[in-house]
């Protein structure tokens, strides 16, 4: 990867503070522009890999919400968001949020391998200890390769918990549990991209890599051992750097402005309007 490509398109976007343009965004689904051969190559591969369907022979499940990485990310085309969803559950108590790790974690898998079942487990049942259980949509993974490389300084510079310059915006960097500045998942629970695709082909395919080696538990309880016939990591590390570098290389989706009339003039004072409430900060 040519991370100083990357690198500028990711501080011209931080430093502008504006639309995405043309020369930074495509179509859904395409790939940034400017790479190399070589990355274009990387980006193909990666796809086809994200659309693949895993078998259990392959290392799917034992537990699992889906088969394809696709599944999940394929509005409005892959790579996207998705209507599938995934069921997540929590306690929250004394003023804290505990994924209920030892129960199986907050990531409730909905299905399972025919070898599982055969032994009569099914899915993943909710967390006895949980207070609460929602489902939720899978986030559309366009761009995130540009969010990556805004340098973190600048994300830190940004931090205003207490609303201190008075534009009625207050909040402060995600951080994961080491501590490092989260940038991906609905709680910001990941600080890069290989990260948050290492988790997922874990929590949703149930495919260890050498990230993650070890199988999720049943509800907390290892899995059983004959249930789960093919060797870990399942997933191997050149496979996961294709899927990773498919996800970093994912363009932002261009902006659809009309050309002329009306409904140019509506986007217009919609950015002017948007600009004016700071939304942009």
């Amino acid at each position: 990867m040519r991370l100083p490509f990357l690198f500028c398109l990711a501080t011209t976007i931080a430093a502008c503070a504006g639309a995405i343009d043309d020369e930074v965004g495509g179509e859904p689904g395409a790939s940034l522009p400017g790479l190399s051969a070589a990355e274009r190559a990387r980006f193909a591969e990666g796809k086809d890999l994200f659309h693949h369907r895993f078998t259990p022979e392959e290392g799917l499940g034992p537990l699992f919400n889906q088969r394809r990485c696709s599944s999940c990310h394929d509005i409005p085309a892959i790579g996207g968001s998705g209507i599938e969803t995934v069921i997540k559950a929590t306690r929250f108590e004394g003023q804290a949020c505990d994924l209920l790790t030892h129960e199986g974690g907050d990531n409730v898998q909905q299905d399972a391998t025919p070898l599982l079942a055969a032994l009569g487990i099914d899915r993943e049942q909710n967390p006895p200890s949980a207070t609460a259980r929602k489902r939720v949509t899978p986030p559309s993974l366009f761009g995130l390769g540009l969010i990556e490389m805004v340098p973190k300084e600048v994300i830190l510079e940004r931090e205003d918990p207490n609303d201190a310059d008075g534009d009625g915006i207050s909040g402060r960097a995600g951080r994961t549990t080491d501590l490092r500045i989260g940038l991906f998942g609905r709680k910001a629970d990941n600080a890069t991209v290989g990260d948050f695709v290492a988790g997922a082909l874990l929590f949703e395919l149930g495919l260890t890599t050498p990230v993650h080696p070890v199988e999720e538990p049943v509800n907390g309880s290892p899995v059983p051992k004959e249930s789960d016939p093919a060797p870990d990591p399942e997933i191997s590390q050149d496979a996961l750097n294709l899927l990773i570098d498919y996800v970093r290389f994912l363009a932002p989706p261009a902006p659809l402005v009309p050309s002329a009339g009306a409904e140019r003039d509506s986007v217009e004072q919609g950015e002017r309007l948007f600009r004016a409430l700071g939304c942009q900060s």
